[in-house]
């Protein structure tokens, strides 16, 4: 079944191949990217959009294009910058991930999250899934931590309690 989907952090190298694996679904992918580690590409088959999750023009293109999935890939990465940029590794990675939750909740999207195995810090090696996800002591990843700790919470209480469709971290 086509369905129309947004991809947040489309620019991505993750983000990039998601929309293309989308495409090739059949599905219509609409990607939104600021392009502060992402690279604007020429000739993409979906439309890219360049804003921030932040922004009120984000929530309008949200509620514009109605998407029935609204996959969420967009952060601030980089452990140096986020020594000295905390506030703004925090709103977005946190307060960015909130704003588009609610965004999916108002349109009836589903949610699709990823985060970053930067969460885990250093684990032996090899790692299982169910590995203990212990707060990290550095800020990038301890941005990244708060941001799925915090995000899945939220997922749980939209989906009790707020109507979420889909549930898929």
């Amino acid at each position: 079944m086509k369905e129309t989907v947004l991809v947040t952090g489309a620019a991505g190298f993750i983000g990039t191949h998601v929309c293309e694996a989308l495409l090739a679904q059949g599905n219509q992918v609409f990607g939104l990217d600021d392009f502060s580690t992402g690279t604007r590409r020429r000739n993409v088959p979906y439309e890219l959009v360049q804003g921030s999750i932040l922004d009120q023009e984000a929530q309008k293109l949200v509620d514009q294009l109605k998407p029935r999935v609204i996959v969420h890939l967009a952060a601030l990465t980089g452990t140096r910058r986020s020594h000295l940029e905390t506030q703004r590794y925090l709103n977005v990675n946190i307060m960015g991930s909130q704003a588009m939750m609610d965004a999916a909740v108002r349109v009836g999207a589903r949610f699709v999250f990823a985060s970053t195995s930067s969460v885990y810090g250093k684990l032996k090696s090899p790692s299982t899934e169910d590995a203990a996800c212990a707060e990290p002591s550095w800020k990038y990843p301890s941005s990244h931590w708060r941001r799925r700790s915090r995000t899945s919470r939220q997922l749980r209480h939209y989906f009790r309690y707020q109507s979420m469709k889909q549930l898929k971290l």
